[in-house]
């Protein structure tokens, strides 16, 4: 379920996360898996979750998905500025794509 629905021009955006199944490790630095950990527990899906961009349009729509991320909520991953813009960028794109291949299967109809 979204938890986050925003408008684009003709696009409605959705945003939404499922927690990981790859588990942090301390890859990064020491105690990272135990930072995250702490984050899971006070932010819950977002403290360690495979994030959900979906474009609509009509009844089509396309996702775009990004795992290991941290963040205490949708309006957090949005207040970031970085990875939410491009994941809604490219979502729009994929979607303007698969729209116009509909219209040019459709005009050989």
């Amino acid at each position: 379920m979204p938890e986050l629905t925003l408008e684009r021009g003709p696009f409605t955006i959705t945003i939404s996360a499922e927690y990981d199944d790859c588990p942090p490790c301390d890859e990064y630095y020491d105690g990272f898996a135990a930072e995250i950990e702490r984050a899971v527990d006070r932010y819950g899906v977002w403290g360690w979750g495979v994030v959900c961009v979906t474009a609509h349009y009509m009844e089509l729509s396309t996702s775009v998905y990004m795992g290991g991320c941290s963040y205490k909520s949708a309006d957090d991953f949005i207040a970031e500025g970085g990875y939410a813009e491009d994941m809604i960028t490219e979502a729009i794109v994929d979607l303007r794509i698969k729209i116009g291949a509909f219209i040019e299967a459709a005009s050989k109809l």
